[in-house]
């Protein structure tokens, strides 16, 4: 899968939603990484936290539709 700076993703064994923030090659080894930032609650603080992947561990993931109010016609 290639992945670009903005995609939403999450590991595949699960955690939190992240952002791509960019895709490269690891410097001491070559081989391709994929950097990540997302938020965790801290108390009462989000802290944004960020790694990096290999690609073969990640996977598309939509926006969580938090909010979201369903209407219907009766």
């Amino acid at each position: 899968m290639d992945f670009k700076a903005g995609d939403l993703v999450r590991v595949k064994s699960g955690g939190p939603l992240m952002t791509v923030d960019k895709v490269s090659v690891l410097a001491m080894t070559q081989e391709p990484a994929v950097w990540c930032v997302w938020f965790e609650k801290d108390g009462s603080r989000q802290v944004a936290k960020n790694d990096t992947f290999p690609p073969t561990v990640l996977e598309i993931s939509s926006k969580p539709t938090v909010g979201a109010i369903a209407l219907s016609r009766r």
